[in-house]
């Protein structure tokens, strides 16, 4: 993707069904077809994201508008609500 300027998947996605198209081959790219929305990730502005309704909260209840407290420890994020 950065070799050739690409900034999402789906686009690489296209790229490679029509490269396959023309081709006639298999084309493996690592990673290309795994589920990465369900994993929270940092975007290039620095922002976590990640979403609330695919995390098993227990019994622990979050609503829009809800604020957190950000703490780290021992290489754990860990978000308190306040």
């Amino acid at each position: 993707m950065e070799r050739m300027n690409i900034t999402h998947k789906p686009t690489l996605k296209h790229f490679i069904l029509k490269l396959t198209s023309d081709d006639r081959k298999f084309y493996d790219v690592k990673g290309l077809y795994q589920k990465s929305s369900s994993r929270p990730y940092v975007n290039k502005k620095g922002v976590v994201c990640f979403n609330i309704h695919k995390v098993d909260l227990g019994d622990l209840e979050v609503k829009e508008g809800d604020e957190f407290v950000v703490t780290a420890e021992d290489g754990k994020i860990i978000l308190t609500v306040i």
